[in-house]
C-alpha cells in the first residue's frame, strides 16, 4: 500500500510538474517521472539492476510505438498539394491569427501561400517577408495525429549558401536537416512574435559576416524556395541511410528508427 502510494504521488506530481507553463517545471516533471520509475523497479526487486532494468523499458516504449506506426509506413518524396484553408477553418489553430497580427505590425508583407501534405503532417503556410530585415516569414497551420496547432518560422540565407532559421515549432524533427541548415530553437510557449524575431536577428548577427553575408530574398520565389530546401533534406537523410527510396516513396531504415527513438526521447525530456 506504502507503494501504490509514493507511486501515484510521484507520478501527480510529475504530470503536474508538466503541465506548468515553465519550462524549468516542466523539466523537473521529467526528472521527477523518471525517479519515480526507477524507485518502481527497485522497490520491486530490491537491487540497483530493478531501476536500470525500469528505466530502459520506459526509454523503449516510444521505440516500439515508432515501429508500430512507421514500421511500414512509405511517404512521398515531395510534398504533396492539398486544398488550401478557408478562413473558417483557419480559426481552430491557435495563435494563427495573432501571429499574422503582429508580423503585420512589424511590417512583413504577405507574399505566397500553400499547402501540403508533408510527412505526417498537413502543413498550411502563410509567407511573408521584409526587405529591411532581409528576412522571410512563415507562419504555419499544422495537422498532426488530430492535432491542429500554429508556429512561426523566420529564415535568412548567407551568400555561402547557409540558411539560418529560428522557431517556435514545438517538436524534434523526424528527418535529420541538411549540412547547409542552421536552426534555433526558441520555446513553443513563446508566441510574441518580435521576441522571436529577436532571437533570429541574434543567430544572423553571430553568422553574417564576411563572405557569409546575408542575401535580399526573393519574394517571388519563397514557394520554390521551400521545396528544395525539403529536397536537399531527403537528399541528405538518404546518404546517412536513414531512408530507403523506393520508387517516387521513401521509408525509414533501422538507422532512421533508431533517429526517430532519439528524437521522442529528446521530446519527452525537452517538452518545448
Amino acid at each position: 500500500m506504502r507503494l501504490t502510494c509514493i507511486i501515484i504521488a510521484g507520478l501527480t506530481m510529475a504530470l503536474g510538474l508538466r503541465m506548468s507553463s515553465s519550462r524549468l517545471c516542466k523539466k523537473l516533471g521529467a526528472l521527477t517521472f523518471i525517479s519515480t520509475m526507477g524507485y518502481l523497479g527497485y522497490a520491486l526487486t530490491d537491487h540497483w539492476l530493478g531501476v536500470l532494468a525500469s528505466l530502459m523499458l520506459w526509454m523503449l516504449l516510444p521505440l516500439i510505438e515508432i515501429y508500430y506506426h512507421k514500421g511500414r509506413a512509405h511517404y512521398p518524396l515531395t510534398p504533396q498539394p492539398i486544398p488550401r484553408l478557408t478562413a473558417t477553418e483557419e480559426v481552430f489553430f491557435p495563435h494563427a491569427s495573432e501571429y499574422r497580427a503582429q508580423l503585420e505590425e512589424l511590417g512583413f508583407e504577405e507574399v505566397d501561400t500553400g499547402s501540403w501534405i508533408w510527412l505526417d503532417a498537413r502543413q498550411h503556410h502563410r509567407f511573408y517577408w521584409h526587405p529591411e530585415h532581409l528576412t522571410v516569414a512563415s507562419v504555419c497551420l499544422s495537422e498532426l495525429d488530430k492535432i491542429a496547432f500554429s508556429y512561426i518560422l523566420f529564415y535568412s540565407e548567407l551568400a555561402c549558401g547557409k540558411t539560418l532559421k529560428t522557431t517556435n515549432y514545438p517538436f524534434t524533427c523526424p528527418l535529420q536537416y541538411a549540412p547547409n541548415m542552421i536552426w534555433r530553437h526558441v520555446p513553443c510557449e513563446e508566441k510574441k512574435v518580435p521576441l522571436i524575431l529577436r532571437a533570429h536577428q541574434q543567430l544572423i548577427a553571430h553568422h553574417n559576416t564576411a563572405p557569409c553575408q546575408l542575401r535580399m530574398p526573393d519574394p517571388e520565389n519563397v514557394t520554390s524556395q521551400w521545396f528544395a530546401e525539403k529536397q536537399a533534406q531527403i537528399s541528405h537523410n538518404l546518404s546517412r541511410r536513414l531512408i530507403s527510396k523506393k520508387e517516387c516513396n521513401f521509408h525509414y531504415t533501422p538507422l532512421g528508427f533508431f533517429h526517430l527513438w532519439l528524437q521522442a526521447i529528446r521530446d519527452l525530456i525537452r517538452l518545448c
